[in-house]
């Protein structure tokens, strides 16, 4: 598990902003590195700021302590792929299932390192996020024989994305999750996946309804 106790605050824009406000109201020193990657995260979970945005965002971000010219090159850094990040890009693969969730998939055979941090940039964000026509998505990441999950939904969808993630040894917030899992295979991880997703959307206070997110959304946009 990633913790024992969990914290669910769906007013924040991301985990970024709870560990920052943690931080700053315990009366800790946030160091530069630190607050580079919350601000990144921040950055990254509500597309560059474009999203998901409240007052308490803003201050968490100028607790940070960063220049405007610190911001403004770690947004543009967003924005540039190293010839590695490249190359991942370029491995992942999609598999689409008849259960509603578009999962996409990179897999490397060796433990490469901290993978996860190889793929922070927003066009991993952007080919994996969830949209109209796939309102729920996952990105599992596998490396050797350990696999992460990252879970995404759109907001009109009511589906349980946080108790999947939890039951996939994660947590999250509303929208956005993770999961994970050690010392085991793609298709036990695939099963696992499929199980509690069917689980929460049979349990979906709305069940008919999200099966017609994509249908209603793109009749509206029509008219």
């Amino acid at each position: 598990m990633l913790g024992t106790n969990k914290l669910v605050l769906p007013n924040h824009s991301s985990t970024c902003e709870i560990v920052t406000e943690f931080l700053v109201h315990n009366g800790f020193q946030i160091p530069k590195d630190m607050a580079h990657n919350l601000y990144y995260g921040m950055a990254s979970d509500t597309a560059s700021f474009e999203r998901s945005v409240t007052l308490n965002t803003e201050k968490m971000v100028n607790c940070l302590g960063l220049t405007e010219q610190e911001k403004k090159e770690i947004l543009g850094n967003m924005n540039k792929m190293t010839p590695e990040q490249e190359k991942l890009y370029n491995k992942i693969k999609v598999l689409d299932t008849d259960a509603g969730l578009k999962i996409y998939t990179l897999l490397e055979p060796i433990e490469a390192g901290d993978i996860t941090k190889k793929l922070k940039h927003k066009k991993f964000d952007q080919l994996t996020g969830p949209n109209v026509e796939n309102p729920v998505t996952c990105f599992i990441i596998g490396c050797g024989n350990n696999y992460f999950l990252k879970l995404k939904k759109i907001p009109e969808c009511s589906i349980d994305l946080l108790t999947i993630a939890t039951n996939c040894n994660g947590g999250g917030h509303e929208n956005r999750c993770a999961g994970r899992f050690y010392n085991t295979n793609f298709q036990t991880v695939l099963n696992k996946l499929l199980k509690e997703f069917h689980l929460a959307k049979s349990k979906s206070p709305n069940n008919d309804q999200d099966s017609q997110v994509r249908k209603l959304t793109l009749s509206n946009q029509k008219n």
